[in-house]
């Protein structure tokens, strides 16, 4: 039996937008797990999904490289806001 869930992808920030070359999200390495901080905007599904998919520099690799860290959205921390009076056409 196939499993549905529903999927958002966090890459666009309030400060640089979707320039994923200017991203200041970070992930940190800890244990059991990463702790993740930054702010991300424009995230289609973000208040509905079961998963987002958050992309950040990883601090504990060298060069800090971007990369895509699976969230479940009921997890400590993690906050989503429906954006009220906004104009935009919904693609997701």
């Amino acid at each position: 039996m196939p499993l549905n869930k529903v999927m958002a992808w966090a890459l666009t920030e309030p400060e640089n937008g979707s320039d994923a070359s200017g991203l200041q999200s970070t992930a940190r390495k800890v244990e059991g797990g990463y702790i993740l901080n930054g702010r991300k905007r424009w995230i289609g599904n973000a208040t509905f999904a079961d998963y987002i998919c958050i992309w950040a520099r990883n601090l504990n690799v060298k060069g800090n490289p971007i990369q895509c860290f699976l969230v479940d959205r009921s997890m400590k921390g993690l906050t989503t806001h429906k954006m009220q009076r906004k104009m935009a056409l919904r693609a997701v």
